[in-house]
């Protein structure tokens, strides 16, 4: 049972019952939308929680984003040390057989700089019209023993 006077319903809404009757199915809309909303990211937030858990456990067995175990790991590191010894080892190498002094950024050879017993020749290039040629920079030089 309802409070009041009974509505007339042969008698048309006013203008004002017309906007409350829109601003509730708007609400009632809005509502549903948002309720639904909720339970699309609810279920993505579970499947997003269940694959944190997965990569988890698989961090604490060792087991990195690639697949690869701690073995591969600790083998590359220890690859990695005797390549720089390798490279050490070889400046100190040039150093002594070229009488130069070890080079700490680079072990490729000084062009401009050859070894006793080299010639540097100098290479020449020809452009792509036919009328001229050039010579190449110096440091594109070809190294031949005497």
């Amino acid at each position: 049972m309802t409070r009041g006077r009974r509505k007339d319903m042969t008698i048309p809404p006013s203008r004002a019952l017309l906007q409350q009757r829109d601003y509730r199915a708007r609400k009632a809309q809005y509502l549903a939308d948002l309720e639904e909303r909720c339970r699309r990211v609810e279920g993505e937030n579970v499947t997003l929680k269940r694959e944190v858990e997965e990569l988890k456990s698989r961090l604490r067995q060792g087991v990195g984003l690639s697949g690869y175990g701690p073995d591969v790991a600790e083998a590359s590191a220890e690859l990695s040390s005797r390549l720089v010894a390798a490279s050490q080892s070889l400046v100190r190498f040039q150093a002594i057989a070229f009488d130069k002094p070890p080079q700490s950024h680079s072990t490729q050879m000084d062009i401009d700089d050859p070894p006793a017993g080299y010639q540097v020749q100098r290479a020449v290039s020809v452009a792509s019209s036919s009328h001229s040629t050039t010579s190449s920079h110096p440091s594109q030089g070809i190294i031949n023993a005497k």
